[in-house]
């Protein structure tokens, strides 16, 4: 099968692992496929070393300038003419929609949402753009992949899909080479992965943890992993706090060295005004490190009490105080359900995802050649 990924940027984040945990089913399927994304970074490495051919698209930046929007657009269509593919796979609500307005019906269209942009948390201005822009370049996909059940019942209530148009599939990683002893440095290690912008919310932890006596936090430690534009901002929230030496931030891990450093952890925390399905929660539960979250996007489908905490979408400091201590205060507590979350995240395989969406290549490529 012959299959034309079209990303809107190459740095890692959830989508870029979703599209290369593909890329490597496809290498041992004997696929061929081309990946388009904007720059050089994470993702277009990754599809070099397997072997892919990857094309950097200049142009794909999000802004409102139609002429650099149209660029974008032909770039991205005369790459498809040459390759002809069977099935081309949009991924991210920018390239999703580039991608399908240019293309229309000509090629068999997948597209991938990875969260709405009009799912709940977002502002109004968002959601109304994004629910307009939806219900324009919707008809042209022959399927679209909800990454959550959650997402799933936001497109049906804003009427942007039909039902018979939606497949959820939960995203997937296999990271378990990466599990490792915890810490032994008699502190309880909390980990936030995720970059300094929106929708993440390190701020929210700081503030939490701020809260726990001073004998506990003397006996915890936060390391942020991550970088971007709100980094001056996390850093003054911490300088705030006064809790300085109770944060690290490392900005340069590569994805292999912040697996490590995730499955040493005690605790991980993910804390968004949105989510579609969280990829560094599956991680997490995968590497058997307890999981607290707030109840955004798919998060509640597979976080629970069983497996770790799941807070209100907006989370007060006092709730975040109360959860943090409680774990901190019983490590037999994050072991029983750090046991339970390797066994919850066994679910989530890149196989299973990998299997579930062929398949769906399969049918949409078969349906679209018959007509």
């Amino acid at each position: 099968m012959k299959v034309f990924y079209f990303i809107t940027k190459s740095e890692l984040g959830g989508a870029q692992m979703v599209v290369y945990e593909l890329l490597r089913a496809h290498k041992d399927k004997g696929d061929e496929v081309i990946v388009m994304a904007h720059g050089n970074g994470w993702l277009a490495e990754k599809t070099r070393t397997l072997g892919f051919e990857y094309v950097a698209n200049s142009y794909m930046r999000k802004t409102y300038n139609p002429w650099i929007l149209w660029r974008a657009g032909r770039t991205f269509v005369r790459a498809v003419r040459m390759f002809h593919p069977d099935i081309v796979s949009l991924h991210s609500s920018f390239s999703g929609f580039i991608g399908r307005i240019m293309l229309r019906r000509r090629y068999p269209i997948i597209y991938t949402a990875h969260g709405w942009g009009f799912t709940a948390g977002t502002s109004w201005l968002r959601k109304g753009i994004a629910i307009i822009g939806e219900k324009i370049v919707a008809r042209y996909a022959r399927s679209i992949i909800c990454v959550s059940n959650f997402d799933r019942m936001q497109a049906l209530k804003y009427r942007v899909v039909p039902s018979k148009k939606i497949r959820v599939i939960h995203n997937g990683v296999s990271v378990a080479q990466y599990r490792a002893e915890r810490n032994s440095t008699g502190h309880t290690e909390i980990i936030f992965v995720g970059r300094f912008a929106a929708p993440k919310r390190q701020d929210v932890l700081i503030e939490g943890f701020s809260y726990i006596s001073g004998a506990l936090r003397e006996k915890s430690h936060i390391t942020l992993i991550g970088s971007g534009p709100e980094e001056k901002y996390i850093k003054e929230c911490i300088r705030r706090a006064r809790i300085e030496s109770r944060v690290t931030i490392l900005s340069n891990l590569s994805y292999e060295q912040t697996m490590l450093r995730l499955a040493q952890s005690d605790i991980a925390v993910l804390f968004s005004d949105w989510e579609g399905f969280p990829m560094t929660i599956i991680e997490a539960l995968q590497l058997g490190v307890p999981v607290v979250a707030n109840d955004v996007g798919g998060v509640s489908e597979s976080i629970d009490d069983s497996v770790g905490r799941l807070l209100p979408r907006v989370v007060a400091k006092e709730q975040i105080c109360k959860t943090l201590t409680e774990l901190i205060e019983n490590p037999s507590l994050r072991k029983t359900l750090g046991e339970h979350a390797t066994k919850c995240g066994a679910q989530y395989t890149a196989e299973n995802m990998a299997q579930l969406t062929f398949q769906l290549y399969a049918d949409v490529s078969t349906t679209y050649a018959k007509k």
